[in-house]
């Protein structure tokens, strides 16, 4: 019995979109069968084909990571005392320098900067401090509600200042994290959720994409700083394919200054990589074909779903007249409605209206 493809999903993780002719409606022209769109209950009548997604499901949790994890945070106030690294830039923002001032009273200080160290504004100049480490020695929340840090560099000995912006500072991150994360990935294999790898040319200072299937396994060799501000994410984790050739998985291991609009609930990398061979989940290959092109098809479970299109802005269960658990799942322009842990109908969601 083979199930019915309901919705293939703009990529959450290539950043393009991907057209593909649906079988049973398309976004935006007509509803999708057995959907009410005024409704919030799906039709009873509705039978999905649950033989193959059902079979060895796994349960409803965090799809990546290990039992009992939890994702780290420190807020600027727990900062004092903590290492932090100035991650290497791309090279047309160098010339920006970090945001690390030689004055407390950051670019607004009137004294003349040591030319040697920092560049007309204050800011630490980037050729002098890339790769350096720098030490909290004091954290004081300011009128605004952010925080003014003083740092001590490991080189120099120089005391310098930064201030958050909207509870982070850009350009440097956590040093225990990277210890944290060679500890966890270096020499493990890792699945890239994104169904992508990275790769750098550093003489261009280019970055390009190659695709890989969600169930191919990465040998991860190195674990090290990436770059800023592009990819956003500060550990890259180098890892090669069967065939020799290599790539990279930008993450985050903590949330520790990660701006908060960025944050989840869930484990910092869980978007990026699955720890575990999807394979051990026991689904046949044509769910795993669904996910590795961003397909739903009649039937998936919700941990099936969330590989294929990434996880929902929003969710909302309950127990129908019927004594069915009843689940929806927001996405950008669609809810996916499952009965029992099984994708039953797709609705076209409405906007409100603006005034």
């Amino acid at each position: 019995m083979s199930a019915t493809l309901l919705r293939a999903f703009p990529s959450l993780w290539i950043g393009t979109m991907m057209c593909v002719a649906v079988t049973v409606f398309i976004p935006g022209c007509s509803a999708p069968p057995h959907v009410d769109r005024e409704a919030e209950t799906v039709d009873t009548d509705t039978t999905p084909d649950t033989s193959r997604a059902k079979a060895n499901a796994v349960p409803d949790e965090e799809v990546s990571g290990r039992r009992n994890d939890r994702p780290v945070l420190l807020e600027p106030s727990q900062w004092r005392g903590k290492r932090f690294v100035m991650v290497e830039k791309v090279r047309m923002f160098r010339k920006f320098g970090y945001l690390l001032y030689t004055s407390p009273q950051l670019d607004s200080a009137t004294s003349a900067p040591n030319p040697a160290v920092a560049l007309k504004n204050h800011r630490l100049k980037y050729d002098v401090f890339a790769g350096g480490v720098v030490t909290v020695t004091a954290v004081e929340e300011q009128d605004d509600g952010e925080y003014l840090a003083t740092f001590q560099t490991d080189t120099m000995g120089l005391t310098v200042y930064g201030k958050t912006r909207n509870g982070i500072i850009e350009g440097i991150h956590a040093e225990e994290d990277l210890v944290a994360a060679r500890d966890r990935w270096l020499g493990q294999t890792v699945f890239s959720r994104r169904r992508l790898i990275d790769t750098y040319d550093s003489a261009a200072s280019r970055f390009a994409t190659t695709p890989v299937s969600i169930t191919e396994p990465l040998e991860v060799v190195a674990v090290r700083w990436g770059m800023t501000p592009l990819p956003p994410k500060p550990i890259w984790l180098v890892v090669q394919r069967a065939d020799g050739s290599r790539g990279i998985i930008p993450v985050n291991y903590s949330w520790t200054n990660v701006p908060p609009q960025k944050r989840t609930d869930g484990l910092p990398w869980s978007m990026d990589i699955l720890e575990e061979d999807p394979r051990s989940y026991g689904w046949e290959d044509e769910i795993w074909e669904a996910i590795d092109e961003t397909k739903l098809l009649t039937g998936m479970t919700t941990k099936q779903v969330r590989l294929s299109w990434g996880e929902p802005a929003n969710t909302h269960s309950r127990i129908d007249e019927r004594g069915r658990r009843v689940r929806e799942l927001t996405y950008p322009g669609d809810i996916l409605f499952f009965v029992n842990d099984s994708l039953a109908n797709v609705r076209k969601r409405h906007d409100t209206p603006t005034h």
